[in-house]
């Protein structure tokens, strides 16, 4: 199940990036066919539904998505089974080991909103964002 998962998210999926101060991962895959969406969320964690998109023919697009340090899951499962997005991914781990630590060092409550990095922290993780967004190739 999980070459699978991996297999489909390399050819569909997307991992996106933004950098500091509003730190943003999500991950996520778009298609036509709703089918293999109930085994992504229950595998992966996520949610899916319909998008306001559609084909050039009409038809639906369904998505499925995974945000912040909730795609953790998801990243672990995928990452040692994909090719295409493995780059993306280790990025993606990278990115989610940052924010953890964040809220470790703030404690329990997350209190990273209005809080300021310390500028290394944010270099990276711009550097990080920077990084992901010449791997998908927008920049």
């Amino acid at each position: 199940m999980d070459s699978y998962l991996a297999g489909l998210f390399d050819g569909e999926g997307s991992v996106s990036i933004t950098g500091y101060p509003h730190t943003r991962l999500t991950l996520a895959l778009a298609m036509t066919t709703p089918a293999p969406f109930p085994l992504l969320v229950e595998r992966l964690g996520g949610r899916w539904y319909t998008s306001n998109r559609r084909t050039v023919t009409g038809k639906s697009v369904y998505r499925w998505d995974v945000v912040g340090t909730t795609a953790k899951r998801a990243v672990r499962i995928l990452l040692p089974k994909c090719v295409v997005k493995a780059p993306q991914l280790r990025l993606a781990n990278e990115l989610i080991g940052l924010l953890e630590a964040q809220k470790q060092r703030l404690g329990r409550v997350y209190a990273g909103r209005g809080r300021k990095l310390h500028p290394h922290e944010a270099e990276l993780r711009n550097v990080i964002a920077l990084t992901n967004r010449q791997l998908n190739g927008t920049v």
